[in-house]
């Protein structure tokens, strides 16, 4: 609930993770430490734009799925053992689907993030009116909505969204964000918005 970022969402799997790891028939149990890994990411609250990498990088979170694909393969024969050829085939072709998005979801896009901030490119510090807030119910998790005077509405994680309503912003505050473009291409925003100037016109210092 609280990161809802399509690259946070292993975090939904953590309570099958925990149950599992305490599981005693599993020797692979320091697989389910990856949902972990996003924890390393979990300062950037927006996303101005679609997590999309552009050119040959798009295809770079898919080679983190190699390791589990093939720890896949590796397991098959036990895995399947006594079902029939069909089941098999089966079995395998969705268990190679279900590594590949893993793999992709809970470690490529997160190490990519991580490299993204390493050098950053540009800065951009934009003024904007916050306009609303809402969240609202996307299949089995919930998205937490913003929209600002400069962009149309985006999703941001539930400690932006908390933030905002902790300190009780309101339709027509001024906010001061910093829009960081890093080394790979990616815009995020990383911190909280600095709240400039209530509606009621009384200035607030900046720190």
């Amino acid at each position: 609930m609280l990161l809802a970022q399509s690259w946070q969402l292993p975090n939904a799997f953590l309570p099958f993770c925990m149950f599992e790891l305490f599981n005693p028939s599993h020797s692979d149990y320091y697989i389910l430490y990856l949902p972990f890994f996003c924890l390393l990411v979990i300062d950037i609250h927006v996303l101005p734009t679609d997590m999309e990498w552009k050119g040959f990088k798009k295809y770079l979170p898919y080679l983190f799925s190699l390791p589990l694909s093939i720890w896949f393969i590796f397991h098959i024969q036990s895995l399947f053992k006594g079902d029939s050829l069909a089941f098999k085939i089966w079995g395998t072709i969705i268990g190679l689907l279900i590594t590949t998005f893993v793999g992709k979801m809970w470690f490529g896009d997160v190490v990519l993030l991580i490299i993204n901030r390493l050098r950053l490119k540009e800065v951009t510090e934009i003024t904007c009116t916050f306009r609303k807030q809402r969240a609202e119910r996307a299949y089995r998790h919930i998205k937490f909505m913003v929209q600002l005077s400069s962009m149309e509405a985006i999703e941001t994680s539930g400690f932006f969204y908390f933030y905002l309503k902790l300190y009780k912003v309101e339709e027509g505050d001024l906010l001061k964000i910093k829009i960081k473009r890093g080394c790979l291409g990616l815009e995020f925003i990383s911190g909280f918005p600095k709240i400039v100037e209530r509606k009621k016109n009384i200035p607030l210092s900046v720190k």
